[in-house]
């Protein structure tokens, strides 16, 4: 057993030796693949999490008609609670909220009566439903006409941002896929092309299949988990550099530490992954021209 483990290394060195720029090659552009694809992530990740905190600011104020009793405010607040994507329903007294603007406004409202009707402020626990919330409360009866506001743009913003780093990511991360998987593909298949007598005269002495392949997917697991650890090396060294960027913006700070565990984890075990699916699709086109 230790004899067939260590003809199997010996045989995984030799044919990364013989192949050590296209080796080399299939590393970096696994590298670069995972380094572009994880960092759109965590950019989406974290841009989706900034938005949730937000959702404080991006609360609705709905107001109400003229005469509308503290009854039917209150039974409409119970409405609005349980709708899907609602978090909280606050009701804002029509006195309480002109004592405020007056406070506020002392020249200008002098001489007035009160004008403000009664409103609630809505905060939203999804935005991407804040439309259809919009919407049902518009429609109901006690709602003033276009008695509904909020930062629809704002919100739409943030929404069409996520959308294009989402899609970026893809259309990146699958083309680099692909031209990473084609050369771990092409470094296993020449390395088994140019070792054919060879890995023919092992098969007729009896050597097995694990024994004969195992050295070439090595290989491509080995192309693979590289380009993972070099490419979760330079997201670290890049959110330092992000970090520092942005430490004199006060609307940045506190950005939260970098996840080192599980960004090694994930882009290593991703790379050992697609290393070791490409060396298979490799060998499995080979495999009856070997015999």
């Amino acid at each position: 057993m230790f004899d067939r483990i260590t003809f199997i290394l010996g045989e995984w060195l030799v044919s990364i030796r013989r192949n050590l720029g296209m080796v080399l090659l299939g590393i970096i552009t696994v590298s670069v693949c995972i380094f572009i694809s994880a960092g759109l992530t965590l950019a989406y990740l974290g841009i989706l999490k900034y938005g949730q905190n937000l959702t404080d600011k991006f609360e609705m104020r709905v107001f109400l008609k003229d005469q509308t009793s503290v009854q039917q405010i209150s039974t409409i607040a119970q409405k609005i609670r349980t709708m899907d994507g609602v978090a909280t329903v606050n009701w804002i007294p029509r006195d309480k909220a002109w004592a405020k603007f007056k406070a506020e406004n002392p020249e200008k409202t002098k001489d007035l009566d009160n004008i403000l009707p009664d409103a609630y402020k809505v905060v939203l626990k999804d935005l991407s439903k804040s439309d259809a919330i919009a919407a049902t409360i518009q429609s109901l009866p006690e709602v003033e006409p276009d008695g509904v506001k909020y930062l629809q743009n704002t919100q739409k913003q943030v929404e069409e941002s996520l959308r294009f780093l989402k899609w970026i990511g893809l259309v990146a991360g699958g083309l680099l896929a692909l031209v990473s998987g084609v050369l771990i593909y092409i470094v296993v298949r020449l390395t088994a092309m140019s070792r054919r007598l060879e890995l023919r005269i092992m098969s007729l002495v009896g050597a097995t299949y694990t024994t004969i392949y195992t050295p070439l997917l090595l290989e491509g697991v080995f192309q693979g988990l590289l380009g993972g650890l070099l490419a979760s090396l330079l997201l670290r060294l890049s959110y330092g550099q992000l970090q520092t960027a942005v430490q004199g913006y006060q609307a940045l700070t506190g950005m939260p530490p970098f996840p080192n565990n599980q960004v090694f984890l994930v882009c290593s075990c991703a790379g050992a992954a697609y290393g070791l699916l490409c060396s298979i699709m490799a060998l499995m086109n080979l495999r009856g021209k070997l015999r």
